[in-house]
Formats: structure tokens, sequence, C-alpha cells
């Protein structure tokens, strides 16, 4: 599929809010990431093209690869990554999406409450977003994520 993608409102909203909202509520502290731009740019189109979310997740997983330690591109790079296989939807989707569970529950065990909370937000969109049936997603998950997030934004 190329060019550009038709959804209709519903769609959109759980496609984008989800993973935008991830962007609205992650702190200052990673104001400076490329990644962050270019999501925000995208995140803010009516209708972006497969072209671009491809490239947002090429790019993202680059500036992972290049910077593996830095926990702010991890969290970009897993909410680019959520829009990619919100996309996609396909099988190499729910691995991605496997993939992103397991980076994400690593930092956020070895750093809580980091950059105040917003691994444990990230947590809590991809266990919202992901399917429940077929992948990872579980109310109980993101419940969970969703107060340490707010124990940890009230710590602060």
């Amino acid at each position: 599929m190329r060019g550009k993608i038709r959804l209709d409102h519903h769609t959109k909203h759980v496609l984008l809010s989800r993973s935008y909202l991830l962007f609205l509520l992650l702190p200052l502290i990673m104001a400076n990431s490329p990644i962050r731009s270019r999501y925000e740019a995208l995140a803010k189109k009516e209708n972006p093209s497969e072209f671009e979310i491809d490239d947002l997740f090429r790019a993202a997983e680059k500036q992972k690869s290049a910077e593996p330690e830095n926990l702010d591109v991890l969290v970009w790079w897993a909410a680019s990554a959520g829009l990619y296989a919100k996309y996609h939807k396909n099988l190499g989707s729910l691995r991605l999406i496997k993939r992103v569970e397991k980076e994400l529950v690593h930092a956020q065990t070895a750093h809580p409450c980091y950059g105040n909370g917003s691994i444990e937000i990230a947590l809590q969109h991809l266990y919202e977003g992901a399917p429940r049936i077929i992948s990872i997603g579980s109310k109980t998950k993101a419940e969970k994520f969703r107060l340490l997030a707010e124990k940890c934004h009230s710590t602060r």
C-alpha cells in the first residue's frame, strides 16, 4: 500500500491520539531528541503516508542503535514503533511490539521513574493499544503502569 492512507475519525483517533498523547505527557527533559520533532510533525498530519511512517521508524531504529543506552531515545523509538505497528498490522508488527515491551520493561526495571515516569507512561500506552487476544494488550497492566507513572510524577 503506497500513498496516503485514508482514515475515518475513530480509527485516526485510536492510531494517533494514544501515540500523540504519549508525546504530550513526556517531560521536557526529552526536548532535544530529533525523533521527537519528526514524531510531533507526523502526528499533527491528518493523513500521514506509509512512507513517512516507515521513514520515521527507520530513523528511530538508527538513532536507537547509535545510542543504545539513551533512555530518551528508547522512549521515542517505542512511540515510533507503536505508530509503525498500528499502521502495518501484520505478524512483523506483533513481533515488534513484543520487542518494544521487552526493552521498555528492562529499562523500567533498571531505571524506575526515569524522566518523571516516561517509561511507565510508554508501557501504559503499549498495553492499552496492543490487541488483547493475539498480542500483549492488557487493561490490568495498563492500569498498573498508569498508577506507577502517577506515583513517579507525584514524588517529583
